[in-house]
């Protein structure tokens, strides 16, 4: 039994330091070696709460490594283990709805993840935990941003951010701080969403933690981006994936790169994205982290729309779409289907465009993801365009634009205008369609205001393909 007991708690050590520097198999394991320890232990007569209280560690490390390989099934049933050996123990209980909830919300299964986090939050107001209780709110109000729901996110947010005050935990403050900047800048607040984010870089840099600088410079760029900040949002994310390196942490590094490769996309700069899509995509594949995987897949597949390589793109997009299924990713399934949609539109396959996007539309409708389902329904429109169904194509569009007109964001209006500028020019509806027209030229240049470099400025308008069809059509209406 000793020899055992060693085993079962080298086991435990040893599988911790594994996740941390990213040695999945090595863990996996590790882990198996360990629970074979805790089960020969149980047969001996070992003290049930030890090997119990040794066992619920292990899977709890093994439920962060098929978190990270996209291995959702594996995950659910370490998840049930967990719950059995948590059973009269409120602790451990309130960890497995927490765990539980982080689940469901990478599952888009937001209602279920919701109420998990809302178990955890009330078995950890009866022990009196209140750092479980700031992290179950958290929770909650993840599931409210991934739903776009912000007003809901931030309340929550901010309850999470007093609890931390009360009981002077520095580290969850900054954490606290960013999830309320975050939530502003999707608002569209972004001067008060920088202050929030430096806030939490501050005690990042206070506290010397890397990883959550890294993180935070990541926040802070994505809100540049988001307002269209793109030169300050590639400074922040290469300042982030500097951090990252240095640490070592290779998952982040991954996201690092996806993200400055965004900034490339949305400036026009092809090449220079694709080139950092598919580092991303090898640090995903090193790590085995499925997820990023399919992420960098679908990006990649993105890069090639934009560079005219149709057929290549769509190989990518399914590519990535048969990861989402293997993990079920339901959002990320409909993010594929509706990016397979336009690549059939772009192959002249009008038909199979409108199934695609149809599919697409429904998975967002389920989730409730608004800013989605919009973006499907003008992608529709222009598919039943292409198919001559012009009352359709009306419908759909009319419905994607009232959606906007009252006040659902979605990533990129000027296109959600233009086409249902199209739309309306097929209809002969000429001064409705030109007031569309200008609105879409109007996001448009805007945006392109904001980027200082001339040679940035001119490929974000010339580069970007709707861009540059928005730019041309204003212009040649001018002329008239």
């Amino acid at each position: 039994a000793g020899a055992w007991k060693k085993a079962l708690e080298y086991s435990v050590q040893a599988l911790k330091k594994a996740v941390k520097e990213h040695h999945h198999q090595e863990g996996l394991k590790l882990a198996e070696l360990g629970l074979e320890a805790a089960q020969k232990l149980e047969a001996a007569g070992e003290d049930r709460a030890y090997v119990d209280g040794q066992q619920f560690e292990l899977l709890a490390y093994r439920f962060e490594i098929y978190n990270l390989q996209g291995r959702r099934q594996e995950q659910q049933q370490a998840l049930n283990k967990m719950r059995d050996l948590a059973e009269g123990e409120k602790g451990k209980q309130a960890l497995v709805f927490q765990k539980k909830s982080d689940l469901y919300c990478r599952l888009r299964k937001y209602s279920e993840a919701e109420e998990a986090a809302k178990n955890a939050l009330e078995f950890y107001r009866e022990i009196g935990n209140k750092q479980g209780q700031g992290i179950s709110l958290y929770h909650i109000g993840n599931v409210y941003w991934r739903l776009g729901q912000y007003e809901e996110a931030l309340y929550y947010f901010q309850r999470d951010l007093k609890l931390r005050r009360e009981i002077g935990d520095r580290l969850g403050q900054g954490h606290s701080l960013g999830n309320i900047g975050v939530i502003y800048g999707n608002l569209g607040r972004y001067e008060k969403a920088l202050r929030y984010l430096q806030q939490d870089l501050e005690i990042c840099q206070e506290i010397g933690d890397q990883l959550s600088q890294g993180v935070c410079l990541i926040n802070i760029g994505n809100v540049y981006d988001i307002g269209g900040q793109h030169e300050k949002a590639l400074r922040c994310r290469q300042q982030a994936l500097q951090v990252c390196q240095e640490i070592g942490y290779l998952q982040l590094q991954g996201a690092c790169l996806t993200n400055i490769g965004s900034v490339y996309w949305n400036l026009g700069q092809y090449e220079e994205a694709l080139q950092h899509y598919q580092q991303a995509l090898e640090i995903c594949t090193k790590i085995e982290d499925r997820g990023g995987q399919g992420a960098s897949l679908g990006n990649i597949g993105l890069a090639h729309t934009q560079l005219g390589q149709h057929k290549k793109a769509l190989q990518y997009y399914q590519k990535a779409l048969e990861i989402c299924q293997d993990t079920e990713n339901q959002w990320s399934q409909g993010y594929n289907l509706n990016n397979i949609g336009t690549a059939y539109r772009e192959l002249g396959r009008y038909t199979e465009a409108l199934q695609h996007h149809e599919q697409a539309r429904a998975i967002f409708e389920e989730l409730g993801a608004r800013d989605m389902q919009l973006t499907c329904l003008s992608a529709k429109g222009m598919a039943y365009l292409e198919l001559d169904e012009k009352d359709k194509a009306l419908a759909c569009s009319s419905r994607a634009i009232q959606m906007l007109e009252n006040g659902q964001t979605c990533e990129f209006p000027q296109e959600i205008y233009f086409d249902h500028y199209r739309v309306l020019s097929a209809h002969n509806s000429g001064e409705k369609a030109l007031n569309y027209l200008q609105k879409a030229y109007d996001e448009v240049m805007q945006r392109a205001e904001k980027i200082k470099d001339p040679q940035l400025r001119e490929s974000f308008l010339k580069n970007v393909k709707i861009h540059h069809e928005i730019v041309t059509s204003w212009e040649r209406y001018l002329k008239i």
